[in-house]
């Protein structure tokens, strides 16, 4: 082989804020290593290209300025895959969120989150009436939805109809934080997903970033910093 690669890969699925030239696309880490990544998304840049990443949920920062992170196009395929190449110092990487990545999932969520409303029914075993709600937040793994008229409580089980543009999906959860008069937010953990309501889910999360992504107004610094004249 002409190329070994000198760090070991791990496997993820994290969002991230691809910049090139001032525009801001959303696009996802596959694998990744302290001296590159997989990427894959829509139209993406060319061999040579130079641009920065960023993880798009700030779960993964203190607060403060945003750990952006340099890399170069080594290869593409399609325009939907492309190996990217850290211009960064691995023991710099290390320190930030590539690094955590790296220590794989112990320390991250396991599936996407994305701030989105839909309508939701709730039913409880052993309550006749069917309570509506809607989501302030959704990811493959749970929803953290809003319930004004009624309070969960913490362990309980219930069965959440998730009603998407397209379809619905009715899986069985359980209350993993309840919510109070005050704060009427209940966080359910979904308990079995088949793997063709993963696959609808997973769409139309993805969709949703995507085009909260477009509407976002560009950083002014960005664009200045990446539209310099030469």
């Amino acid at each position: 082989m002409l190329e070994t690669r000198r760090a070991r890969r791990f496997d993820c699925d994290e969002a991230v804020d691809c910049e090139v030239r001032g525009a801001v696309r959303v696009a996802f880490l596959k694998d990744v290593s302290l001296t590159g990544a997989r990427l894959q998304g829509s139209n993406l840049p060319a061999v040579g290209t130079l641009l920065r990443l960023a993880p798009t949920f700030s779960e993964w920062l203190p607060c403060g300025p945003r750990a952006w992170v340099y890399a170069q196009v080594a290869w593409t395929r399609e325009g939907v895959e492309a190996g990217l190449r850290f211009l960064e110092p691995s023991s710099r990487l290390a320190l930030n969120w590539v690094g955590r990545l790296c220590q794989g999932r112990n320390e991250r969520r396991n599936s996407i989150r994305v701030a989105t409303e839909v309508y939701m029914e709730i039913k409880v075993p052993g309550v006749r009436r069917t309570f509506e709600a809607h989501s302030l937040d959704l990811s493959q793994g749970g929803v953290q939805a809003s319930l004004p008229d009624q309070v969960l409580r913490e362990g309980s089980i219930a069965k959440v109809s998730v009603c998407l543009p397209f379809t619905v999906l009715d899986m069985p959860a359980q209350v993993v934080r309840s919510g109070a008069d005050d704060r009427p937010q209940h966080c359910l953990q979904f308990t079995a997903v088949e793997s063709e309501q993963a696959d609808a889910l997973g769409g139309y999360l993805r969709q949703e970033l995507a085009t909260q992504k477009r509407t976002r107004a560009a950083d002014p610094f960005l664009v200045k910093l990446f539209n310099r004249e030469k």
